[in-house]
């Protein structure tokens, strides 16, 4: 589709685009009044080994930990992790199910706690609380393994932040969503109807509203019609009733 096209089906449409817009701006602002603001508190631990015996190299205690990190991120979302938050916050397991999120970069062993709640100092307890469980999850972790005299533990290279700002979206950035995505609606729909009038113009015709009776177009149009009709008879009648009785046709006396 040209842009000339575009143009003109936005311009004989503006009216249902603006709608769209004001109609998706007015979603997005109860959207974002309706909505609390949400914070999110980080935190980041080094993972560590207390090794009493050094009969192991370090290349070899280093790539123990690296391979044993998505098991120890997958634990720290466990029922046992999920239940030592929840007991130190004062919140449900649920609840800290949803608020943590726990990441680690590929080939380190660097672990990283999200935590959002809608209270910025709960935010701050949770991820504290999720840095003191994965320490007690990679001990745990390490009494199970093979190399049982490699313990794991957790030093908290950034400690839980304490969040000033939102990490939601503001109210005006949710009316502003809601007006492009009223926009990309209204355009949408516009070109929809530009492209099915041109194809048949007929068959998208607004008819005349009637509330009573009939149109008062289509009466006038009835009116002159029968007048003209009327009209007609009556001249024809004029015009019989000159050669015509009747009984039938008369003929004219021929010229003497």
């Amino acid at each position: 589709m040209d842009p000339e096209t575009v143009v003109a089906a936005l311009r004989k449409n503006i009216v249902l685009v603006a709608l769209h817009v004001v109609l998706g701006a007015v979603l997005g602002l109860v959207l974002g009044l309706l909505t609390p603001p949400v914070y999110t508190s980080t935190a980041s631990a080094n993972v560590g080994t207390e090794q009493p015996d050094s009969s192991q190299t370090n290349d070899s205690v280093l790539n123990y930990m690296k391979n044993i990190m998505p098991t120890l991120v997958e634990m720290g979302t466990s029922e046992a992790a999920l239940s030592q938050v929840a007991e130190a916050t004062g919140l449900s397991e649920d609840e800290v199910r949803r608020s943590v999120t726990i990441s680690t970069k590929t080939e380190t062993i660097i672990i990283e706690v999200q935590a959002s709640h809608s209270d910025p100092g709960q935010a701050q307890a949770i991820a504290e609380a999720e840095i003191a469980a994965l320490d007690s999850a990679a001990r745990d972790l390490s009494e199970r393994s093979q190399n049982s005299d490699l313990t794991l533990t957790l030093a908290v290279l950034d400690a839980a932040s304490l969040p000033s700002t939102p990490s939601s979206l503001p109210t005006s950035r949710t009316m502003m969503v809601g007006a492009v995505v009223g926009l990309a609606a209204g355009a949408g729909m516009a070109l929809l109807l530009y492209v099915l009038q041109r194809r048949d113009p007929e068959a998208h015709t607004v008819a005349p509203l009637v509330l009573l009776g009939r149109p008062k177009d289509a009466e006038k149009g009835g009116r002159n019609t029968g007048g003209a009709g009327d009209s007609e008879t009556t001249g024809g009648s004029a015009r019989t009733g000159t050669g015509t009785y009747p009984g039938g046709p008369t003929r004219q006396p021929r010229a003497g």
